[in-house]
């Protein structure tokens, strides 16, 4: 079974205001929307990013009787 306190991804920060950091999403957590808006889950105060920018997804699914799950980067498309 899949424990979603415990499936995570690690972003790994390459340009811009949090250049160098390593933020740990976990499963349980998603949808993990970041952007510059202060209400988002990850708030980056960066020109190039719009307010809702993107999310992380963890979706489950179950492979020949084994739970799985993946994890989803999604564009949200705004302005």
């Amino acid at each position: 079974d899949v424990n979603e306190t415990k499936q995570k991804i690690t972003v790994h920060c390459s340009k811009g205001p949090m250049r160098g950091k390593l933020i740990d999403v976990y499963a349980s957590r998603c949808p993990f929307v970041f952007g510059r808006a202060h209400e988002a889950d990850l708030c980056i105060m960066d020109r190039e990013l719009s307010r809702k920018h993107g999310a992380i997804l963890y979706v489950q699914s179950n492979k020949g009787g084994k739970k799985t799950g993946n994890f989803i980067l999604t564009d949200l498309e705004s302005t």
